[in-house]
C-alpha cells in the first residue's frame, strides 16, 4: 500500500531508518538538521520528496531514488553541484529555493545546471538558485520543458526563456492522504520529532 510520511522538527544530524521504507512513495520533511542523508536510499520507490532545509552539502544521497518524479528543495546553502541529479532517470518536476534573505543575496549559485539536460524535466521552478553564468541556456536544452518559472536571474534571461516556454508554477501532484498514525517523541527542550504517516484517501473510504 502506498504510504506518505512526514518528518517535523528532527534535531538529529542522521535522517532516520524508516519502518515500512519499501512502501513510502511520499515524504515530506520539515524543519530537521540532517546532514547526512544515507538512509533516504531505502525508500527505493519514493516519486515525490520535498525538503525544507537541506543541510547536506551535495545531492549525492538522492542517487538510489530513481522512481523520484517530483522534487522540491527549499533552502538548500551548502550545495553548489546539481550532478548528482542526473540519476533521478524519472525526475519530471524540480523546485528549487532560496531561503529570502538567509545570507543577505538573497540567492544561491551553483556551478551549472547543464546535468538538468540529461533529465526529460517538464516543469521547473528556481527562486533564488541560479547558475554562476547567469543564463538559462542549459534549460532551453530540456526538449521535454513544458513550464519554467524563475527569478533572480537576469532579467533578459527571463524573457528569453518565457518567449518558448510559459512562466508557470509547478503542478504538484499527490494523491489525497488520511493519517493512520502520528508519533511525536521529544529528546529535550530543542528536540521534537513528529512523524505522519498517511494513505491515499480512497483506501479508506467508509460505505
Amino acid at each position: 500500500m502506498p504510504m506518505k510520511v512526514e518528518i517535523r522538527g528532527d534535531r538529529s544530524l542522521d535522517f532516520p531508518a524508516l519502518d515500512h521504507s519499501d512502501e513510502i512513495t511520499h515524504a515530506r520533511i520539515v524543519g530537521c538538521r540532517f546532514a547526512r542523508w544515507d538512509a533516504i536510499s531505502q525508500l527505493e520507490h519514493l516519486t515525490s520528496l520535498e525538503v525544507y532545509d537541506w543541510l547536506a552539502s551535495s545531492f549525492d544521497a538522492l542517487r538510489p531514488l530513481g522512481e523520484l518524479e517530483q522534487l522540491r528543495i527549499h533552502h538548500m546553502p551548502h550545495v553548489t553541484s546539481l550532478n548528482a541529479l542526473t540519476s533521478l532517470r524519472s525526475l519530471r518536476r524540480l523546485i528549487l529555493e532560496t531561503l529570502p534573505g538567509w545570507d543577505g543575496s538573497k540567492v544561491t549559485q551553483v556551478d551549472s545546471l547543464e546535468p538538468l539536460r540529461t533529465l526529460a524535466l517538464e516543469e521547473i521552478n528556481m527562486f533564488g538558485v541560479r547558475p554562476a553564468s547567469n543564463d538559462v541556456d542549459d534549460l532551453l536544452a530540456i526538449p521535454t520543458l513544458k513550464r519554467a518559472r524563475l527569478s533572480k536571474f537576469a532579467a533578459r534571461e527571463i524573457k528569453r526563456i518565457n518567449a518558448v516556454i510559459p512562466n508557470e508554477w509547478v503542478v504538484w501532484q499527490e494523491p489525497s492522504w488520511v493519517i493512520v498514525e502520528e508519533v511525536a517523541t521529544s529528546t529535550g527542550s530543542r528536540s521534537q520529532r513528529v512523524v505522519v504517516w498517511s494513505r491515499p484517501a480512497e483506501a479508506n473510504e467508509i460505505p
